[in-house]
This record gives C-alpha cells, structure tokens and sequence, in this order.
C-alpha cells in the first residue's frame, strides 16, 4: 500500500515527464511549479479566515522571506559560475600551455624553413 508522499511524488513525476515530452527544461519546470506553489499560498493567505491586518503582515513576513531565499540563492549561483568559470579558464590556459609546448618539440624536431 502507498502512502500520501510516494501517491504526491508520483503524481510530480508524471507532471514533469509531460512538461519534458512538451520540450520544457527542468529549471522551467520547477520555477512553474514554486510559482505556483507561491499563488496557491498567497490565495490560501488572502482567503484565511483572519484579520486582515493579520493576513498583510503574514504576506509581508513570507515575501520577506522568499526575497532573502532568491538573494542568499543568485550569490550561490554567482559564485559556482566563477568558480567554474576560473577553472575553465585554467583548464584553456592549460591546453594553450600544451599545444605551444608540443609545438616548440616539434620545431625542435622538424625543422621548419
């Protein structure tokens, strides 16, 4: 017998295999689907059965939140693109290194000229 989280997981699975069969990446994907996971949170929100000077600052609390998740998140991708932009570097700068040395062995050995 399944419980709910492998049902709910299946379920995602199917979804994103007919988004993939659609020709949409995974990164669309899963922005379409926090998206939608933020819409349904803030209608949940709107619709609370609260006050609404509650509601707003619950709102404001978790917009505060998502805001310093997509910061701390842009950093983390900005520093592994420099990391591996550095080490793609390294690695041209490497095979440049090797060429000229392979190219100066063969100058020595066959003469050019």
């Amino acid at each position: 017998m399944r419980n709910h989280r492998s049902i709910s997981r299946i379920r995602l699975k199917k979804c994103y295999f007919k988004w993939q069969q659609k020709g949409m990446s995974m990164g669309k994907f899963w922005a379409a689907f926090g998206i939608g996971v933020a819409a349904g949170a803030i209608l949940a929100l709107i619709y609370a059965p609260q006050t609404g000077e509650r509601t707003r600052r619950q709102i404001r609390r978790k917009y505060e939140d998502a805001s310093d998740y997509v910061r701390k998140s842009a950093g983390d991708v900005g520093d592994r693109a420099a990391k591996y932009y550095k080490k793609g570097r390294e690695a041209v700068g490497d095979v440049v290194d090797s060429a000229q040395n392979l190219a100066t062995a063969a100058k020595r050995v066959v003469p050019f000229g």
